[in-house]
Order: C-alpha cells, then sequence, then structure tokens
C-alpha cells in the first residue's frame, strides 16, 4: 500500500516590498483649520464692532453738563445752543434716543422759566426785539402753550417785524389755543395794523364769545382802531 500525503496548508499572500514601502510613506489625511488670532487681535476686533454710540453718548453727556452748568451761571443763550446741540444728535437705540430726548425736554423747560422773566423784564424795558426773541424761546419749553406765542407776536409787531412774519406767529397762537382769548386780540392787534378790519373784527367777536364777555358795541375795536367803527 502506498502511505497518504497529507495537503501542506495554503500560505497567505505577502505584501510585495514595493507597495509596502508605499503604505510607509504615503503621509495620514489633515484637518487644516485657521490659526486662534492672539487674544490682543480679539479685543482689537471687539473695539472696531462697538457701535459708534458709545462715543455719542460721551459727547451728548459733555453737552448735558455744559447746557446745566452754563443754566446754573445765568448764561441761558448759551444753555440753549448746548440744547440744540443735544436736539440733533441721533441714535440707532431708541432707548437710548428716548432718555436724550427727556432730558432734552426737561432742561428746555427749566429754561423757559428764566426766559419768561427775562422776556416780561425786556417788555417793561420796551426792548421789543429782545422781549419778542425770549418770548420765542419760552415757547420752545412750553410748545403747547399759546401765551408765549402771541406775546412773541406782540412784541415783534411793536419791534416793526414784517407784518407777514408777525401775523404767521399770532395765528399759531390761536391754533394753538382757539378758546384764549388774548390771543385772538393779538391777532385782531395784527390785522388792524395791516388794514384787515373784516377779519380784526372777526377775531374780536371770537374773543369775546372765548372770555364770556357781552358783545362790545364798537368799544374795543374802536380803542383798537383809534377811531369809530360800527
Amino acid at each position: 500500500m502506498r502511505a497518504r500525503v497529507s495537503p501542506r496548508p495554503a500560505q497567505p499572500e505577502q505584501p510585495l516590498a514595493a507597495d509596502s514601502a508605499s503604505a510607509r510613506t504615503q503621509p495620514s489625511a489633515r484637518v487644516h483649520t485657521a490659526p486662534e488670532p492672539p487674544p490682543a487681535a480679539k479685543d482689537s476686533a471687539a473695539t472696531k464692532s462697538r457701535p459708534a454710540e458709545d462715543s455719542q453718548l460721551g459727547a451728548a453727556a459733555r453737552i448735558l453738563a455744559q447746557a446745566e452748568q452754563a443754566h446754573a451761571e445765568g448764561r441761558m443763550e448759551e444753555a440753549h445752543r448746548h440744547i440744540k446741540l443735544l436736539s440733533a444728535m441721533r441714535f440707532d437705540d431708541e432707548a437710548v434716543q428716548a432718555r436724550i430726548s427727556e432730558l432734552k425736554t426737561t432742561l428746555t423747560r427749566v429754561l423757559a422759566v428764566d426766559f419768561e422773566k427775562q422776556a416780561a423784564y425786556e417788555e417793561k424795558q420796551q426792548h421789543w426785539a429782545h422781549a419778542a426773541h425770549s418770548w420765542l424761546r419760552v415757547a420752545e419749553g412750553r410748545p403747547s402753550d399759546s401765551l408765549p406765542l402771541h406775546r412773541a407776536a406782540l412784541a415783534q409787531l411793536q419791534a416793526g417785524v414784517e407784518l407777514r412774519q408777525v401775523m404767521e406767529l399770532a395765528k399759531r397762537a390761536v391754533e394753538l389755543g382757539p378758546n384764549d382769548a388774548q390771543a385772538h386780540r393779538t391777532l385782531a392787534r395784527v390785522y388792524l395794523a395791516a388794514d384787515m378790519q373784516a377779519n380784526a373784527r372777526r377775531e374780536l367777536e371770537a374773543a369775546q364769545r372765548c372770555s364770556g364777555e357781552a358783545p362790545a358795541k364798537g368799544g374795543l375795536f374802536k380803542r383798537l382802531l383809534g377811531r369809530d367803527a360800527n
């Protein structure tokens, strides 16, 4: 009998030397990321992106302080100029804008009290142009009050200001105070100065209705006109 020979097990194939070397030398894949900026660069970027309103707020605070100081020292016109500068500033932040407007309104009202005293003094001294100017400053602090407007119109009339300008001011006073008898009388005086007697009579009648006075038979109209008027 012949002896049986067992088959030899198959050997696994060995990789070629070149392939092995290539695998050893092939670089591994890497994910490239942008370098992290240094802390100083981050701070600089944040500073540049900060809203420009930071510097505006600082400027507004300085203007407000200057206005308050000028008012405290009796320099009302200078204080008023600072308020005008403050009014011209605009902010994207609505809350900031509202706060600035509130401060401006408050200071304007405070100034109006002193400008009214000054206007009354200037009227007594018959400095009509100055009185008209001061009354207009009062009107800025009291925008819904007809009194400073019709007082300014009277002062302008005495100062010889162009009648069309005076008339517009007196009309504004009547628009603000339709029930203000004195505003209607002031407009009547302006109409008479412009030789518009029918308009003047209408305003005098409106003044009488507002004041509850009995209709005068040409009395006030006669005094204003300087002659009899039926």
